[in-house]
């Protein structure tokens, strides 16, 4: 829905599976590429995981199990960690299947055996999803 300024009105559309996935890309490349150097820069990278959320919920529920394997196919692109960010929330607010959910775990898993800080956030992630899936 979009909010027409000029008309004074609410328009609504539909955005297909691709329109949705390709606005996921442009959210994980504004979260990769920002410095979080203040509050203003961290309220646009906390927008953009928001809007990442909704993006996965929206094809979740409007696009079931097609919407989970087309979706699923982020887990192959490196770029702007995508793949980091779709294999987390697809564990977490997605139904994949058992070779979907396979690789998301072992790219979570590979992540988190790094020594970074995302190596350290994803062990965490693990070990709570773990907690809630066991």
């Amino acid at each position: 829905m979009i909010f027409d300024k000029k008309a004074g009105q609410i328009k609504y559309y539909l955005m297909t599976l691709h329109d949705l996935i390709q606005k996921y890309k442009l959210q994980t490349k504004i979260c990769y590429d920002i410095e979080h150097d203040d509050e203003a820069t961290s309220a646009i990278n906390n927008k953009a995981v928001a809007t990442m959320y909704e993006i996965v919920e929206q094809v979740n529920k409007d696009f079931g199990g097609e919407g989970v394997d087309e979706f699923a196919k982020l887990l192959g692109i490196t770029e702007n960690d995508t793949y980091l960010w779709a294999a987390a929330q697809i564990m977490e607010k997605m139904q994949p299947d058992e070779m979907i959910r396979a690789k998301a775990l072992k790219i979570i898993r590979d992540k988190a055996t790094g020594d970074d800080i995302d190596a350290l956030s994803f062990r965490y992630w693990l070990r709570d999803w773990e907690k809630k899936n066991a």
